[in-house]
């Protein structure tokens, strides 16, 4: 799969969460995709693509945020402008946080709206 395949080139970044037990339950990553292999998100070479997965029991605990605040953090020190994501719009808890997040659609791809933010948002 593109968004893990040979993890750790450049520009790669991601955050795993752990339980009280050290088990995974979710996980936040960004990508640099090119225009010959693009992400479902993808918008440009030069901006990087979220991915970001929660296990089900942990959903609506503010692990999200969390997630998000400690990758833009990451982001920011990487001078990171932008970053983009594809997400379905029934998936209506998703788009509420990437929207409190500063993303905004700015194009469709099937059934996903691929979605911008800026990293330093005022």
């Amino acid at each position: 799969m593109q968004y893990a395949e040979d993890w750790g080139r450049e520009g790669d970044l991601g955050y795993i969460a752990e339980n009280a037990e050290g088990e995974s339950i979710g996980s936040i990553t960004v990508r640099y995709f090119s225009e010959d292999k693009p992400g479902y998100g993808f918008v440009s070479s030069e901006v990087p693509e979220l991915g970001m997965a929660i296990l089900p029991a942990y959903r609506g605990q503010g692990l999200g945020s969390a997630l998000m605040k400690k990758l833009f953090a990451g982001l920011s020190e990487q001078g990171v402008e932008r970053v983009s994501l594809s997400v379905d719009p029934d998936n209506a808890a998703a788009v509420k946080l990437y929207q409190r997040f500063g993303f905004k659609a700015v194009g469709e791809v099937g059934t996903s709206i691929t979605m911008l933010a800026h990293v330093n948002r005022a």
